[in-house]
């Protein structure tokens, strides 16, 4: 195979077609093409106008809530709904309002209630006479939508403060199977701003449903301004349990382009599509706030460092299994800090699924776990398993000399490490038990050993440096998983801000920064040194040398037999230990 085809190129140049297909999809959701009049003065036109311009119009607006899902017949009372606003602001001016509710006429538990929305758009400075008096969807000039503002929902558990609390508020807290009824408590409203002109027979079909059309004397046809209610970026924090009448909604309005609008339905209905297969609303929850809560240029940056943290982890991951995979000696690793590290992993992981973390923090993290403590087993030396009757015994191998001082150099420094952070990470889980709130004991447990990892774990990949300092070189670390996982640690700096994860977590993707800075230094300082000979009196100053060395070891088996007699001292031979 060429050395150009390589598992990295080749994942590098579908990396970069995926982007670019993505990216040249969206940029044709953003901007799509505007229609253009005909040539001819004389033939008709097939274009669709906007019958308001957003910059240069007011919106009177109502807004209603009811059980039934067909806009209610009211005269203003509330038999069968409450009005929860009406408003007269301008199209293009966002506005923001909290509305305290009492549906107690319409109340009926476990009902599933909905919004109804009624825009009356007109000119500005233009009056609308007793038309907006009594608006109603049949008015040929108003915009209405509707949406559904309740669902069935698990209950979240309440943190509290678990010495304080009782055991029976403690039981409590446990999540029930039954699933209770959720009012949103947020209203996002949207008029599009784009003065765009849809050429009448190629209409985006998710923008169909949510336009009004009108025929003009002239024989042309205008739309009216498009009105569209957001409720795929809900979440889940922003609902509330049914439990009266009374009722809080908060509404939000802005204006919105028809890029956003077209994005917005097409991921919904993709979302509906992956439920089918499965996948729960809370994993898809943050999937949906990256393409809802940024612009196109935001959305662009996030493709590109996505597609390139998951190669860069798959490189890394391959590299990393390559390494250990060959690897049979461990002079100059430090044991306790491979260790730590998959304990470390362990604790990171079960802390990502206990705050519900986006799947992609914690599938990663879930690899990266099994990763290391296949690491684990492979510094531990353990040759396989061995049955003799009921009891079961392990085989291990025995390490060389080089590696017995190695680790006594890393016991040494491990043990002044730890006479400081432990009383750190104690004091530290006894004062969150004390004051701080918690959901279980469990919680309490995984809280407290993050927080010892996320604050102090990074000071146990220390003992890596002082055995490199003491050893004065770094050609025994893993340089290639290191490259990938250096670069990885940036695009992490960057996902702190864009993905869903927990506040430890996020700052801990800073943390991982300042020792890579150290490990580059020693790079540095210890470089490889090919003029110094080997264990077989050779050196590689440069290719020539270096065939010339390869060819005499293969011709002259015999003048190495002491070298040979050394070597066979130094093969680990098998001992079991039982378990």
């Amino acid at each position: 195979m060429p050395r150009w085809l390589s598992v990295g190129s080749v994942l590098t140049v579908l990396g970069a077609a995926y982007v670019f297909n993505t990216v040249w999809t969206f940029y044709g959701i953003y901007f799509p093409a505007w229609c253009k009049a005909p040539s001819n003065p004389q033939s008709p036109s097939t274009c669709l106008h906007p019958k308001f311009l957003c910059d240069q119009t007011d919106l009177i607006l109502e807004g209603w809530v009811s059980r039934t899902e067909k806009f209610p017949t009211t005269d203003g009372s509330s038999k069968n709904a409450v009005r929860i606003f009406e408003r007269d602001a301008p199209c293009a001016v966002p506005w923001e309002e909290n509305f305290a509710l009492d549906i107690e006429t319409i109340w009926r538990k476990d009902a599933t209630y909905y919004v109804h929305v009624l825009v009356l758009p007109k000119v500005r400075g233009k009056e609308v006479g007793s038309a907006h008096q009594k608006l109603t969807p049949a008015h040929s000039s108003v915009v209405y939508q509707k949406v559904v503002m309740t669902k069935f929902m698990q209950e979240e558990r309440t943190a509290m403060n678990l010495i304080q609390a009782g055991a029976d508020d403690v039981n409590s807290t446990v999540i029930s199977r039954k699933e209770i009824h959720h009012w949103h408590t947020k209203l996002r409203l949207h008029v599009m701003d784009t003065p765009i002109i849809f050429e009448r027979m190629s209409i985006p079909h998710e923008l169909y449903p949510f336009l009004k059309l009108k025929s003009e004397k002239s024989g042309s046809m205008t739309y009216f301004p498009l009105v569209y209610i957001d409720s795929l970026s809900a979440k889940k924090e922003e609902y509330t349990p049914v439990r009266d009448s009374k009722l809080n909604l908060t509404v939000e309005y802005s204006p919105m382009s028809v890029g956003k609008i077209r994005l917005i339905s097409m991921i919904g209905a993709s979302m509906e599509q992956l439920k089918t297969f499965g996948l729960k609303e809370s994993d898809l929850e943050d999937v949906v706030a990256i393409f809802t809560e940024t612009n196109f240029y935001i959305l662009t940056l996030t493709i590109v460092v996505t597609v390139l943290h998951l190669v860069f982890d798959f490189m890394a991951f391959k590299n990393d299994i390559n390494f250990w995979r060959k690897k049979d000696t461990i002079v100059g690793l430090s044991g306790r800090t491979i260790v730590w590290r998959a304990f470390s992993q362990i604790i990171v992981f079960l802390y990502l699924m206990e705050e519900k973390s986006s799947l992609l923090i914690s599938v990663p993290a879930g690899i990266a776990c099994a990763i290391e403590i296949w690491k684990v087993l492979k510094l531990w030396k353990v040759a396989g398993f061995e049955r003799n009757g009921l009891r079961i015994r392990v085989k291990y191998n025995v390490s060389s000399a080089a590696e017995q001082s190695c680790d006594d150099l890393d016991a040494s420094f491990f043990k002044y490490l730890s006479y400081l952070l432990l009383p750190l990470c104690i004091g530290g889980a006894i004062y969150s038990l004390f004051y701080v709130p918690h959901k279980s004991w469990y919680s309490w447990t995984i809280q407290s050993a993050v927080n010892g990892v996320y604050a102090f774990g990074f000071l146990f990949m220390v003992p890596q440096l002082y055995l490199n300092y003491k050893l004065k070189s770094v050609a025994h670390l893993p340089w290639r998983v290191f490259s990938y996982k250096a670069l990885n640690t940036f695009i992490d700096d960057l996902f702190a801000f864009i993905v869903k994860m927990p506040l430890a977590h996020r700052l801990a993707c800073f943390r991982d920064d300042i020792i890579f800075v150290f490990y580059l230094v020693q790079l540095y300082l210890y470089p490889v040194d090919k003029s110094r000979a080997n264990e077989f009196g050779q050196s590689f100053t440069d290719d020539t040398t270096a065939a010339a060395a390869v060819t005499a070891t293969t011709s002259d088996q015999s003048a190495k037999k002491p070298v040979s007699d050394k070597m066979k001292k130094q093969t680990p031979t098998e001992t079991k230990k039982t378990i």
